[in-house]
Formats: structure tokens, C-alpha cells, sequence
């Protein structure tokens, strides 16, 4: 493989900017940046929470040149993200080996994605673009107490930049070339500032278009993309006790669907497919956000939110160049939820205590052609899903003296869904003709469950906080919306549990210019809800089913941040995971999987990253740093099997970033580059070598190297 850059002006023009260096003075000495997160529902700085929290700022995004949520999980070890159909299909998270490796779409899993405070209800609608992002918080561990559904894991918060005061914005262009020859483009503004003396808004706009860097040899053509989002905030303060924050968000995602990569396939950007994949989808949605200080130390705070998604998405499952495996996934969805919570601050305690409500309504149309293949499966799928879940919580934190805090929370859930799947197995009876099957299932099912969380924190100085936790994280039952490869199979799986042993700690050093936060961690994981993608019997197709075993984990996350020298800034992350089950499952469809003791799915025993940026005063005309960042993941397994074929082998991937600003700090130019050395990855894999003798991967993105241009008014 050529791993050296390809012969542009726009790689020329590195070594003239590195020229620049010797007649550059370092910045003066600085204190690390404090990022205060809402992880308890108030602003708080990292330091001061006893939670494990990974923080980013918007500029810290921006300089990483992340994209979508996808990508964080590349710079924070134990947590990964994958998308199992593809970029812009449905996400597949996993913090410290709590997740669900499925791709279907009416389950979520056990870690929860918020947009502003609202629940991503759909795994579509996990992937974030991450356009004018004031924030990322990433919380290990169970957050069974302050957020809605689905915490058994951790939570992901993305927060917006707000309106300001005054009136700003900036217009940036970005050009990148894949190592392929290929090329991407993006267009992104912003626009904000006051429209009265109460009333302040934002708009921010995207526009994304890739050439693509995968082909298909079938047709000649590569895999495009098309994808808009637009985000507009309108903030109103009528008085003192009064804030109102609207939301209208919309996305569009018109591109081509990503093509699998065959074993079999020499070159690994290339595939065969007699059809043109597509992926469409569009989301819209609202959501209002009122705070009412009903007195000095009470706040009222309400948050109403709808979403929409409708999706089409089709994809070659065989990827032999004949019509063996096609399948559609055709997806509506309507989300609606509520939140009320009262905050308030006594003497020696702050506390919270809320109402949550969602109902969400999905429609799946699913097909699959299986006509020159013959076997007896489900044709067509119509599956209906409807959920109501509703909460009551509450939170206090009292300070038993001044260097201790005791915190107490308790969440109480309950869940109720109804599902039903109607369809046609297609059976051919030699040359004669075929009979077809009809089916109809229903079912129905509720739960409830207590979850909460007991922990203290001890401020054993100015500058060091010890912290030790109690959690317990709860996620209900649900439904298998895959495609049904046996009928007599349960569709149900039960509800799961985790009880989280957590001590951890979190201190400044060198007079601010150095932080460690570690923490060490022991899960009790009961009734996990594992994917069981093993061969079908006598078939060989993946089965696609749900079923419940027992796990656990222990492991530890370490965070480095310093600032060594006048204009440097450095951070080291790294994470160790033991994540096994515990026993083997009989599964209806594949009979025993003999999986205890080994690894779990998308868990990675070793995981790190390292970044360090260096940044000069260039005289009287601006400033110039230079970022670099290593990205590590150990082995890791995309099935319940530790066959490292279904699996990605250890690997690193290496990001750089050279950027100047004028003095006025009205204009930014970087050069930058991701994966430099080319490598060739997977982010997941389909085992079907019982049927066409290869394992599928879809692929990480090969090496780009690109250009922006940033305005700034």
C-alpha cells in the first residue's frame, strides 16, 4: 500500500507553513480550560462531580475535526460507537461493555443519547452532527436517576451554542481529499445575536457532500453522500424569573448506503453489488424549554420535545454481484416527551425531583428478496411498536460538613409496549410453484423497576476530590424487530439490571496546569441483552435475535490533562476493560452458544488516546499551533464469539491539524489530515462464510487530508 500523501498543492503547502515556525514565539503560560457540564441538571465544573465524565468543548470538537457523534468515541477509551449498516445508519454504542450490538430499529440501547436535554428516540437519530456544538459529555456508569430511559450504561449530552448578546457568526469551507483520489466538501454558517431586548436568536446550517472513496466494480460508481442539517434557536427573557428556549431542528440524508466489504475482495475500498444501495433519511423535530424562578432558591424547569424520522434504506446482504440477499428497511417514527422538575438549593443541599414522560410510535415496513436463494423465511415484515414509559425521580446532595457530600437518588420506571408483526413466508416447491405463508404475532408487555444511585464524595483539599458510588441502572424488555428467521421463536426479551461499584478520583496539579481524574469500577450485569448474530442451522443466514445472560465487568479510566510548557497542551486518556459473560445461552433459533468467559461484544480490553497541542504567536499577524493525536483500540469482537475474524485486530489511527489565526482572530485557516498512515480498518463485521465463505466488514474511512476556511464576524 502507498501510505505517502498524494501530490497536491494543498499537501505543497505544508512544508511553506512549517517554515513560519522559527519566527514564532510561544503564548504565555495559561491554566487548563475549565468545562462546566449539566451531567446533575445544574452547571458544575468536571472537577467538582464525582461521576466519570469525559468533557469537550466546542472548540476542542472543532480542533479534533469531528463530525458526528459517531467519532468521540474514538478519542475517549472505554466507549465505542459503530454503525453496523453503515454511515448515517443506525448507532451501536457501548461504554465500559454496557451496550446492544443489534441494528434494528425500534430497540434502543442501554446507553442514552440526549440533544439538548431530549432523548434520541431512535438509534437513527444517535448519530449527531455535531454543527455549533457548545459541548459533549460523556457519563460512565449507570444514570438511572436524573435521566430518562435507557441508562443502564451511561448518557451522551450534546449541547447547542445558545443566542448571544451580541452579534456574531462565521462562514466555513472545507475541502478533503481521500487517499484514493476522490474528494468531500462542507459548508457550514452561523449566524447569531439579539432580534429585540428580550429576544435572542441562532441559526446554524450544514451542507456535507462526499464523492465517495468506496466503488462498486459492478457499476464503476462510488458511494456518494448528501446530507443537510439546520438548527434555529429562538430565546426569549420577558423579566427576571422568565427564560423561554425554542428549538426547530431538521436533517436530511440523501446518499448513497454504504457497501459491505468482502474477505474475498482484494482491494478493500472495492465490492461488487448488482444494485445501487440507497439511504434516505430525514428527521424533524421541536422542542420548547421554560424556567420559571418561583423563588430565590426554587426553579420550575419544563422541556417539551417532539421527533419525527422516516427512513428508507436499501442494501445488497450478499454482495456477490447476483441477486441472492437484498433487503429494505422502510422506518416511521413519532416521539413525544415531557419533563418536570423543581430545583432548589437549601443551606447545605441542593436538590432536584421531577416528572418524565415519553410515548413513541414506530412503524417498520422490512423486506427481503430471497428468490434465487429458496428458503423458507419471511418475505416481508409490517411491524408496529408503541411505547409509553413514565418516571418519577429525585436527587439531593447535603453537605454532612465541609468536606463531605453525601448524594441520594432514586428513580421509579414504568414501562408499556405493545408490538405486533405480520408478514409472508415465501416456500418453493421445486418447479411446480411456491406456497405462501402468512403470519400474524402480537404481544404486549409492562414493567417497572426501581433505579437510583448512593454515593459520597470527600473534597479532601482544595484541589482533590475522592469519590465512591453506588448505582443501580435499570433498561426494559422489549421486542426482536430484526427479520424473524424462525417463527417459533420468542420474540420477547426480558428486562435487564447493573449494580455499578464505582471509586474514583479527581485532583489538580502544578498550580492548575495539571489535572488527573482515574477512576476503578466493578459491574454486576444481570440479564444483559445480548445480540446473537451466530448462523442459522440448516440455513446459515445470521439469526438476528435477542436473548438475556448474565455478565460482568471490571476495569479502570485514566485522564491526563497538562499544560507542561508556555503554549502546549497535552492529554493522555487510557482505559482497561474486563468484560466477560458469565454463562452460556440457549437460544431457540441457534441453539447453545457456549460464550461464557468470553469477551463481550464491542469491548476492547485496552483502549487510548493521546493528543498534544502546540501553539506560537506569530508576531503582529495572528497565531499558529500545530495538533497532533493517536487514537488506540485493542482486539475487539463484533459477535458473541472471540473469533477475531468477526472482529477488528488492534490498531491506531493518527489525526493532524496545522492552523493559523490573525490577530483580530477574524479568520482561521488549517490544513489537517485524518488517519495519516492509511490504515485499513473495519468497524464491523457480518459473519457468512457458511453461505458464500466470507465474513462482510463495513470499513473506516481511509486516509484524507483537507483545508477549511473559517470567517468570523
Amino acid at each position: 500500500m502507498n501510505n505517502t500523501f498524494p501530490s497536491k498543492p494543498l499537501t505543497r503547502a505544508l512544508p511553506l507553513a512549517l517554515t513560519l515556525l522559527p519566527i514564532a514565539a510561544p503564548l504565555p503560560a495559561m491554566d487548563l480550560e475549565e468545562v462546566m457540564v449539566t451531567a446533575q441538571k445544574r452547571e458544575q465544573s468536571t472537577q467538582d462531580i464525582g461521576i466519570t465524565i469525559n468533557a469537550f468543548s466546542g472548540s476542542m470538537l472543532e480542533d479534533m475535526g469531528l463530525r458526528d457523534s459517531k467519532e468521540i468515541a474514538e478519542k475517549i477509551p472505554n466507549v465505542n460507537i459503530h454503525s453496523p449498516t453503515g454511515e448515517g445508519g443506525v448507532a451501536v454504542v457501548f461504554v465500559r461493555g454496557v451496550g446492544l450490538n443489534d441494528f434494528a430499529t425500534n430497540n434502543i440501547g442501554p446507553v442514552g443519547v440526549y440533544v439538548d436535554e431530549v432523548f434520541a428516540g431512535s438509534s437513527n437519530s444517535q448519530v449527531v452532527s455535531l454543527l455549533d456544538i457548545e459541548r459533549v459529555e460523556v457519563l460512565k456508569g449507570p444514570q438511572g436517576t436524573l435521566f430518562g430511559r435507557n441508562t443502564t450504561g451511561g448518557a451522551i449530552n450534546i449541547v447547542s451554542r445558545k443566542p448571544t448578546a451580541e452579534f456574531e457568526g462565521y462562514l466555513r469551507a472545507s475541502y478533503g481529499d481521500y487517499s484514493g483520489g476522490n474528494d468531500e466538501y462542507k459548508l457550514e454558517g452561523v449566524v447569531s445575536g439579539p432580534l429585540g431586548d428580550t429576544v435572542g436568536g441562532r441559526l446554524a446550517i450544514s451542507q456535507y457532500q462526499s464523492d465517495g472513496y468506496m466503488q462498486n466494480l459492478a457499476t464503476g460508481d462510488y458511494v456518494e453522500k448528501d446530507i443537510f442539517a439546520a438548527r434555529a434557536l429562538l430565546d426569549w427573557s420577558p423579566n427576571e424569573r422568565w427564560y423561554v428556549l425554542l428549538n426547530l431542528h431538521t436533517s436530511d440524508n440523501d446518499s448513497d448506503a454504504d457497501l459491505y466489504h468482502s474477505s474475498l475482495d482484494k482491494d478493500f475500498f472495492e465490492g461488487v453489488s448488482d444494485i445501487a444501495p440507497v439511504l434516505e433519511v430525514e428527521q424533524n423535530g421541536a422542542s420548547v424549554r421554560l424556567e420559571y424562578d418561583i423563588s430565590d432558591s426554587v426553579q420550575l424547569v419544563s422541556l417539551s420535545a417532539y421527533d419525527e424520522l422516516d427512513k428508507f434504506h436499501t442494501e445488497d446482504a450478499d454482495m456477490t454481484g447476483f441477486t441472492f440477499i437484498h433487503t429494505n428497511y422502510g422506518v416511521e417514527q413519532e416521539t413525544f416527551s415531557q419533563e418536570l422538575r423543581l430545583v432548589g438549593n437549601a443551606e447545605r443541599a441542593h436538590w432536584i425531583a421531577g416528572l418524565y414522560f415519553l410515548s413513541d410510535e414506530l412503524i417498520q415496513d422490512q423486506g427481503v428478496d430471497l428468490r434465487d436463494v429458496g428458503l423458507p423465511i419471511p418475505a416481508r415484515y409490517h411491524n408496529e411498536q408503541d411505547t409509553d414509559t413514565w418516571a418519577l425521580f429525585g436527587q439531593v446532595e447535603y453537605d454532612l460538613n465541609e468536606s463531605l457530600v453525601l448524594t441520594a437518588g432514586l428513580r421509579h420506571t414504568g414501562l408499556q409496549m405493545d408490538y405486533s408483526s405480520t408478514g409472508e413466508s415465501t416456500f418453493f416447491i421445486g418447479p411446480e410453484g411456491e406456497f405462501v405463508q402468512r403470519y400474524a404475532l402480537t404481544d404486549k408487555l409492562e414493567d417497572d423497576a426501581f433505579s437510583g444511585k448512593l454515593g459520597l464524595n470527600w473534597h479532601a483539599s482544595e484541589h482533590t476530590l475522592w469519590y465512591g458510588t453506588i448505582s443501580r441502572g435499570f433498561k426494559g424488555a422489549g421486542f426482536n424487530g430484526n427479520f424473524h428467521l424462525d417463527l417459533s421463536a420468542p420474540l420477547d426479551y426480558d428486562p435487564e439490571t447493573l449494580l455499578a461499584y464505582e471509586v474514583g478520583v479527581k485532583t489538580s496539579l502544578a498550580d492548575g496546569a495539571a489535572q488527573i481524574n482515574a477512576a476503578v469500577f466493578y459491574y454486576d450485569y444481570q440479564d444483559a441483552q445480548i445480540f446473537n448474530s451466530d448462523p442459522v442451522p440448516g440455513i446459515g443466514l445470521p439469526a438476528n435475535t435477542i436473548r438475556n445472560a448474565d455478565l460482568s465487568s471490571q476495569g479502570f479510566d485514566l485522564d491526563i490533562t497538562w499544560a507542561p510548557l508556555p503554549g502546549l497542551f497535552t492529554r493522555l486518556g487510557l482505559g482497561y476493560l474486563d468484560s466477560r459473560y458469565d454463562e452460556d445461552v440457549l437460544d431457540p433459533t441457534t441453539g447453545l452458544l457456549p460464550i461464557q468467559g468470553n469477551r463481550v461484544q464491542n469491548s476492547p480490553e485496552w483502549s487510548a488516546f493521546a493528543l498534544a497541542n502546540y501553539e506560537w504567536r506569530l508576531g503582529d499577524v495572528g497565531t499558529l499551533s500545530l495538533q497532533a493525536d493517536v487514537t488506540y483500540s485493542d482486539d475487539v469482537y463484533y459477535s458473541t464469539r472471540e473469533d477475531i475474524v468477526i472482529g477488528q485486530k488492534a490498531y491506531s489511527l493518527v489525526n493532524g491539524r496545522l492552523a493559523y489565526c490573525n490577530t483580530s482572530e477574524s479568520l482561521e485557516l488549517s490544513l489537517w489530515g485524518r488517519n495519516l498512515t492509511d490504515k485499513e480498518y473495519g468497524n464491523y463485521a457480518f459473519d457468512l462464510r457458511a453461505d458464500f465463505g466470507f465474513v462482510e466488514y463495513m470499513r473506516g474511512q481511509p486516509r484524507t487530508v483537507g483545508v477549511d476556511v473559517t470567517f468570523f464576524f
